[in-house]
């Protein structure tokens, strides 16, 4: 079993990420949404 699932929303062709590149998604969009919040 897992302990979390995670969808990210994809525009395109594409149907997968492996698990790196999802990673890499997932962290970048963390990152720019803590950077936003610290510039409002």
């Amino acid at each position: 079993s897992c302990d979390h699932l995670v969808k990210l929303p994809m525009q395109g062709q594409v149907e997968s990420l492996n698990v790196s590149v999802a990673t890499g998604v997932c962290l970048y969009e963390i990152l720019r949404r803590r950077s936003a919040c610290g510039r409002a």
